[in-house]
């Protein structure tokens, strides 16, 4: 029994009339798998505030790779190699720089699975880097922040400077941590499916690659750009898209011309970057979509514990606002009255509307619920910020992660096995996610 969560709420009956509000035509599988990838570009947006100095950082000597490294070593096995079609001498591989949070690494891994298949080349994907980590800067300046930032034994504690004098201010060591892929997503699935050679790397420094791939500096051609948004590949070479944002066009054809055994991108970051305007690529987007379902231990159970107790996928209405940092703070005030709007804007009837801006709230999260708000949001004590003081004032049947804590407890004894982080406040922002794209309908806040 978890009425005891909610003892804070001021509570009085919902009507009924709250059931018929925002009901819309069941979901489909997929389009419920549409939803929870898109709420991505809500949820979790690229992280800007974490800017690499425009002072040029100390340049450091690589560390040769060694076995004694605790997060496993990739071998070649059968989804690797080039399964008879090629031997191995003839294999060409491809990757890249990471930057920025989550959705920035998941939509660059989501092109580079798709450059891999255009050019065919096995695919090196980089960690998964959660917390503190670099928005985007030009390669050499990238490459060497991430280079110092991969080494727990070169991380600051809180509160000390000793490393950031003369180089990239280096964050604590409890501020970050680092994933292989294949434990957040299916990533075997895709290999298997589409045929798609992809093998994982603890390491996307130079020296390890070419230590692995035993390939020389001539072997490797980079695109280093000087900008986020250089190159946009094109599938269809009879495209007439525009650049738009981008510098250059690339086809499918100048890339699988390169001799070199490495193309090794800086970003891939970028919703249009990768295009699939060919039938057959936007069916092969689609399905590499359907596998971008998390994995990771406790984090589904916990989110659908959650969702259980809200009573249900699309029984409640899933919304994101975001507050806290940069341009999101300066706009605060806007952010709110937006998703304020749009919560009343769903084609319902002024009453049903009047009855959800309610002054107080009640629900007994049985079989048969009212419709309520669940909120994803950067706050941890959202009630008490006055940021959000319009929202609750308007709308107070809302929930937040907060209010399910004793759901959470599953996830405190989640360890990194790498470098033995709990990873408790890393998997928050997920659990998060998910349970606010599992809802009805979802508003996210807007870029």
């Amino acid at each position: 029994n978890f009425s005891d969560i909610f003892d804070n709420i001021h509570m009085v009956s919902c009507s009924r009339a709250l059931q018929r509000l925002l009901l819309r035509p069941i979901f489909g599988l997929i389009l419920i798998f549409v939803i929870l990838t898109t709420v991505l570009h809500y949820f979790i947006e690229p992280n800007e505030d974490l800017p690499i100095t425009t002072e040029e950082p100390t340049i450091t000597t690589e560390e040769p790779w060694t076995n004694n490294d605790i997060y496993n070593i990739p071998t070649f096995d059968s989804n690797t190699v080039c399964d008879g079609e090629c031997n191995d001498n003839d294999e060409k591989f491809i990757t890249y720089l990471p930057h920025s949070q989550f959705n920035n690494q998941r939509i660059e891994l989501e092109n580079a699975i798709l450059l891999a298949y255009y050019t065919n080349r096995t695919l090196i994907v980089p960690p998964l880097i959660l917390g503190h980590i670099s928005a985007w800067a030009p390669f050499d300046k990238l490459y060497d922040y991430l280079s110092l930032k991969l080494h727990k034994d070169k991380c600051s504690s809180r509160g000390s400077n000793a490393k950031s004098t003369g180089m990239h201010r280096i964050p604590p060591c409890d501020s970050w941590t680092k994933l292989n892929w294949y434990e957040v997503y299916n990533l075997t699935a895709i290999q298997k499916e589409e045929r798609i050679r992809m093998m994982s790397a603890p390491s996307f420094k130079v020296e390890w690659i070419k230590e692995t791939l035993q390939i020389k500096d001539d072997d490797i051609k980079y695109f280093k750009g000087d900008t986020l948004y250089n190159i946009m590949v094109y599938d269809d070479p009879q495209s007439t898209t525009a650049l738009g944002k981008y510098q250059q066009r690339a086809d499918i054809s100048d890339l699988k011309s390169l001799p070199q055994k490495l193309i090794y991108f800086n970003s891939l970051f970028g919703g249009s970057r990768v295009l699939t305007e060919l039938e057959e690529h936007q069916q092969l987007r689609r399905r590499i979509l359907r596998r971008f379902v998390f994995i990771y231990p406790n984090v589904m159970s916990t989110a659908n514990k959650i969702v259980a107790k809200l009573g249900g996928e699309r029984s409640y209405i899933g919304i994101h606002v975001r507050v806290s940092d940069g341009p999101f703070k300066r706009g605060a005030q806007q952010i709110v009255e937006s998703i304020m709007r749009k919560l009343s804007d769903f084609n319902s009837t002024s009453d049903e509307v009047g009855l959800l801006q309610s002054k107080t709230c009640q629900h007994d999260f049985g079989p048969i619920n009212d419709k309520i708000i669940y909120m994803a949001t950067d706050i941890v004590n959202s009630r008490e910020t006055k940021e959000y003081g319009l929202l609750y004032e308007n709308f107070p049947c809302i929930m937040t992660l907060s209010d399910f804590d004793p759901l959470l407890k599953d996830l405190t004894s989640v360890v990194n096995k790498w470098d033995n982080m709990n990873m408790y406040k890393f998997l928050l922002p997920f659990v998060d996610l998910i349970v606010s794209a599992k809802g009805g309908n979802f508003i996210g806040t807007s870029h």
